[in-house]
């Protein structure tokens, strides 16, 4: 009976350490199940992960269909763009034309006043006479072709006051029926003097000055240049000659030169249009011989775009104006001599 007791006892407290053995056990169960939150969160995360990979798709979307917008802007932008750039440069470059020509005109317009201020100074300072000669040397035959030219008058100017101002003035020139009626210079090039004025100021209308190469109407052919101006200054006039009627009166056929030692009177035989050339045909001043200048006269003759009807000879000297008539062409006047007379003979022979 004891035995049964104390094993009943004994009984009694295993179970009763089993019962509290479970308790761990319990525990155990609990730390169990954290896993299991651990998966239960891994689930949820993998929940919120593919909830918010839609958004997540959706916003990359939209920045690459931002992107893309702004490729295509940048491509039709780039192909804008050369269309604004041509018309760019046409702006350009018809405000540089536009300016420029503002320039230039208004350039034009300053240098023709103070040209014509200087002209009008000539006038009033410069006397030209008109007188017949004294002991006059006659250059060609007595026909009637020449008759009218062996009976005009000489022009006399005295250069010495236009000397005291330029002393590379040396002579006056005047053609019938036109403006051309001015003092003509000669320096040691044929250049300054298309951009200088009678005054040596920069003046773009330049002046009528003679042949670098000439010693005053000592060669065959003797050659005064200048700008043929729009304003008709200069030998600006001369470009008319052949339009205005000019040729309708045998009274303006004729040149007259006045320097310091001589006079002389020129019948104009031949004038007409010629393509620019820096070294035209008609700018030879001498030759071998007089058939060799005969040649060249009456090739000069035939060019004419007018019949002067006069008549050339082996000894005959010629005068040539030559000027500008387009861009593209030079406006030529040529005439013999007909008559001349010394001045001051008694102070050239002493010289």
């Amino acid at each position: 009976m004891a035995k049964s007791q104390k094993e009943v006892k004994d009984t009694g407290k295993k179970k009763t350490t089993t019962k509290s053995s479970t308790k761990p056990k319990a525990v155990n169960a609990k730390k169990s199940d954290t896993p299991s939150k651990k998966k239960n969160n891994e689930v949820k995360k993998e929940v919120k992960v593919v909830k918010d990979t839609p958004k997540k798709e959706v916003i990359q979307k939209e920045a690459t269909n931002k992107e893309v917008k702004k490729e295509t802007k940048k491509e039709v932008s780039k192909k804008k763009n050369p269309i604004k750039y041509v018309l760019y440069v046409v702006i350009l470059v018809l405000l540089v034309l536009f300016g420029f020509s503002s320039y230039k005109i208004i350039s034009w317009r300053i240098d023709n006043s103070k040209t014509q201020e200087l002209i009008d100074d000539l006038e009033d300072s410069v006397k030209i006479n008109n007188t017949s000669g004294e002991n006059v040397e006659i250059a060609v035959d007595i026909t009637d072709e020449t008759l009218d030219y062996l009976i005009m008058d000489f022009i006399d100017v005295d250069l010495k006051d236009v000397k005291k101002d330029n002393e590379e003035t040396v002579g006056w020139v005047q053609v019938a029926g036109t403006k051309v009626n001015y003092p003509f210079v000669q320096t040691n090039n044929n250049d300054y003097y298309l951009s200088h004025s009678i005054d040596k100021s920069v003046n773009e209308a330049g002046w009528i000055f003679l042949d670098a190469r000439n010693n005053l109407w000592q060669d065959r052919n003797t050659i005064i240049y200048g700008h043929g101006r729009l304003n008709k200054t200069m030998f600006g006039s001369l470009n008319d000659i052949l339009e205005n009627g000019w040729t309708d009166n045998e009274e303006n056929f004729v040149i007259k030169t006045s320097t310091e030692d001589e006079n002389a009177v020129w019948q104009i035989f031949s004038v007409y249009h010629i393509a620019n050339n820096p070294n035209p045909d008609y700018s030879v001043i001498n030759f071998s011989s007089d058939q060799d200048f005969l040649n060249f006269a009456n090739k000069l003759k035939d060019r004419s775009m007018y019949d002067f009807k006069a008549t050339i000879n082996a000894t005959d000297k010629i005068l040539t104006l030559s000027t500008c008539y387009s861009n593209d062409e030079k406006m030529v006047v040529h005439a013999r001599l007909i008559k001349k007379f010394a001045k001051n003979t008694e102070d050239s022979a002493e010289k």
